[in-house]
């Protein structure tokens, strides 16, 4: 299985935006490591994607987060992928 990281949302950081209806700013982050590069939708500007996770109670909620310019994220959800041989 792949993963296929797709641009969701531009927002200012603490402004609210759920995932699974989680508020990401409600929580605290674990940024996994990564080495993926994504395109600025507007611009096409390569950035470094951070991979973030974080529990809320048994579910793992897990996203991508890009900060554009000063306080400006792009958010990423992950969309999964099979590729046949």
């Amino acid at each position: 299985m792949q993963t296929k990281w797709n641009f969701k949302s531009l927002i200012v950081g603490g402004n609210t935006y759920k995932i699974d209806g989680y508020n990401i700013w409600d929580y605290e982050w674990r940024y996994l490591p990564s080495n993926i590069k994504v395109m600025d939708p507007q611009y096409k500007q390569e950035f470094k994607l951070d991979i973030i996770e974080f529990n809320v109670k048994e579910n793992l909620v897990r996203f991508g987060l890009v900060e554009f310019s000063n306080n400006i994220y792009g958010i990423y959800e992950e969309q999964n992928t099979n590729k046949k041989k």
